[in-house]
């Protein structure tokens, strides 16, 4: 039985490296080595895939390691391309300094076959590779174009040790390192030529934010309310040794909003909450600065230090205020989020960075406008009303006060219900006691409502003018009795005069 299973473990791993290793006839030019003078350069191509990428990702191909072939040996040696060894002289001196490194020595860097450099350690394969991808990038250096297709990027290329590295996309690409190269087939006299393939260690960006009380990108406040905005960037991995790792939050608020002060935003690193100081640093329990905040009008910039956020999840809550220059209706008051950060890690300047489009939040207010009038429909100067913001009016909101064309207004609601109650009725008018429930339409910048009042000093009155007959008929005998009444009296006090 176990004789068996070997021979099937035997087919199948067989069957795998034919998938990636095809014979060939080793094809050489007339360039001799200088490590072995009797091989000559190999010119060979084979294709070298990277796995797992975007379809609007750029890539090239920077080769390493040069391959030479001795037919009289059967042997191949390896020489560092011209290029290459430029950049490990240029490291004399330095903290990595790599300027006697041999090539020996560099494939002992290595493992197996395919190495995706790791975003997050130091390994002696991802310093040296990352170095060398800053000096590409300061120096301008050719690569080889890669062709994208769906998820893949690939390249017919020479054997040796290729580093690939993406000229545009909006991602972070950890570096990443392939070798084409020969294996001895199952006769031991021919060459296969491998077709490395790469998976690409990927890490996005991407930034979102809601009003923390409704949890959407909207809400409705009255002027004056405060309220939270909370934002979430997921923050990409950068290479330890990555010289660019820009990560900058900006927001941007409308005039209708005013922000709260420094000190009250809460950062957070994952679930850790760091301390926000007044200056604008935010630090860790060791001091090291996780961000700073920085305040330009009504422009906030929050500037992340990559070098110090131990997750990928970065929540920054806020607290702002709707103030009187707040635009009326659905239009809102907006504000705008964006992240900026460094897509090439190992170099500065234009097209080395992406911005997400930005985040948008919207915060609405409303007015109400009260017509007073009298039974003619006239519009009625003077009138005073208490807005409240419950139905046992004990919460107000503010007031109205209509003006001599009849008409008052209050601004700056929040959607809702409000109930108004006339506190002071126009002069010569009087005080209607019915409550106005206003519900704001949002879909007007004013709820138009309105009220009657009636004149002071009339009863009211039904039936037609015989009821003013009568009234008119009381007073004349009225009148009458108390003229008859008066000389009735002085009749008799003449008599008594006597």
């Amino acid at each position: 039985m176990k004789k068996i299973t070997k021979l099937l473990l035997g087919v199948v791993i067989a069957f795998v490296m034919t998938l990636n290793a095809h014979a060939v006839t080793i094809s050489t030019n007339s360039t001799a080595g200088t490590t072995d003078t009797g091989s000559r350069y190999v010119t060979n191509t084979s294709t070298l895939t990277v796995s797992g990428v975007q379809s609007a990702d750029t890539f090239k191909a920077y080769k390493i390691l040069n391959t030479f072939y001795n037919s009289t040996t059967n042997t191949f040696t390896y020489e560092f391309t011209s290029t290459f060894q430029t950049f490990l002289t240029s490291t004399n001196g330095q903290t990595n300094d790599y300027s006697s490194l041999t090539v020996a020595q560099y494939q002992a860097l290595t493992s197996g076959n395919t190495t995706s450099g790791s975003t997050t350690t130091n390994s002696t394969l991802d310093t040296l590779v990352s170095l060398y991808t800053t000096y590409i990038k300061a120096n301008n250096v050719s690569g080889s174009d890669m062709t994208v297709s769906s998820t893949n990027a690939t390249a017919s290329l020479e054997a040796g040790a290729w580093l690939v590295l993406p000229t545009a996309t909006t991602k972070v690409y950890a570096v990443m390192v392939g070798n084409i190269e020969f294996k001895a087939n199952s006769n031991g006299t021919d060459w296969d030529i491998t077709s490395p393939t790469i998976v690409a260690k990927v890490s996005s960006a991407a930034i979102s934010k809601v009003l923390k009380d409704t949890s959407t990108t909207e809400g409705s406040y009255s002027i004056g309310d405060e309220y939270n905005y909370l934002i979430t960037a997921s923050i990409p991995t950068y290479p330890t040794n990555a010289t660019n790792k820009t990560l900058t939050i900006t927001e941007t608020l409308e005039n209708g909003i005013t922000f709260g002060s420094i000190a009250d935003v809460i950062v957070k690193d994952g679930a850790t909450t760091l301390t926000t100081n007044t200056n604008g640093t935010v630090v860790d329990t060791n001091e090291h600065t996780v961000a700073t905040i920085v305040k330009n009008g009504q422009e906030v910039t929050i500037t992340l230090n990559a070098d110090y956020i131990s997750t990928n999840t970065v929540t920054i809550e806020y607290p702002a205020t709707l103030n009187n220059s707040a635009v009326l209706g659905s239009t809102g008051n907006k504000t705008t989020t964006t992240l900026t950060y460094a897509t090439q890690p190992y170099s500065t300047g234009n097209g080395t960075t992406t911005t997400t489009e930005g985040v948008v939040n919207t915060v609405t207010t409303y007015g109400i406008r009260l017509f007073k009038k009298n039974s003619s429909n006239t519009g009625l100067q003077g009138a005073e009303y208490i807005v409240y913001s419950d139905s046992g009016l004990t919460t107000s909101v503010g007031t109205i006060t209509t003006g001599n064309d009849g008409y008052g207004t209050i601004d700056g609601l929040a959607s809702g219900t409000y109930y108004l109650k006339e506190n002071k009725a126009p002069t010569g008018y009087r005080i209607n006691n019915d409550i106005l429930t206003v519900t704001i339409n949002t879909s007007n910048n004013y709820t138009e409502t309105n009220q009657e009042d009636t004149q002071m000093g009339l009863l009211p009155t039904t039936g037609g003018i015989g009821t003013y007959i009568f009234i008119v008929m009381g007073a004349i005998i009225v009148i009458g009795a108390l003229v008859f009444l008066y000389k009735y009296l002085n009749k008799n006090k003449n008599k008594d005069g006597k």
